[in-house]
């Protein structure tokens, strides 16, 4: 092999790589080489440390394409269309001060945010994401289905 094949199959390899993954230890630990362009609040550590299959699955393949999104990010706005099944919180959750403030991530950087971008997943999983003016993704909170104002449960 030549270097250039490396360059010709690095979306291979790189999917080879993520497929290793064991556990949700493992994606936790290995979250930097994995998803260099995403960036993990610290809560989101003990909800990847606990996944098993299959939902480890669905959501190492969600990051992924998250990842993927950042790689090839040219627009200068978030275009939300380049991924499937993301969505904004309806604004009448949002403006609800009880489910608004479930949407409050504490940030690396030290900033609350609300998140309002999600990735929807079967199971009723949700990643809660948060797209930066720098082209690279926060993530916020990834499980189960938050309340809404029609879904409180």
């Amino acid at each position: 092999s030549r270097s250039n094949h490396v360059q010709e199959h690095a979306e291979w390899i790189t999917n080879r790589i993520r497929s290793t993954v064991r556990d949700g230890l493992e994606l936790w630990n290995r979250k930097d080489e994995l998803f260099p362009n995403l960036i993990f609040c610290e809560a989101v550590g003990k909800q990847l440390q606990s996944l098993k299959n299959p939902i480890l699955q669905l959501i190492k393949n969600r990051l992924s394409e998250l990842e993927d999104y950042c790689k090839t990010w040219t627009e200068e706005a978030f275009e939300p269309n380049s991924l499937r099944n993301v969505s904004p919180e309806s604004q009448v959750t949002l403006q609800n001060p009880k489910y608004s403030k479930e949407r409050m991530f504490l940030c690396p950087d030290g900033k609350e945010r609300v998140f309002s971008w999600h990735a929807k997943l079967s199971f009723g999983w949700r990643i809660y994401f948060f797209p930066t003016e720098d082209k690279m993704i926060i993530i916020g909170y990834v499980g189960s289905h938050l309340r809404t104002v029609k879904y409180s449960n």
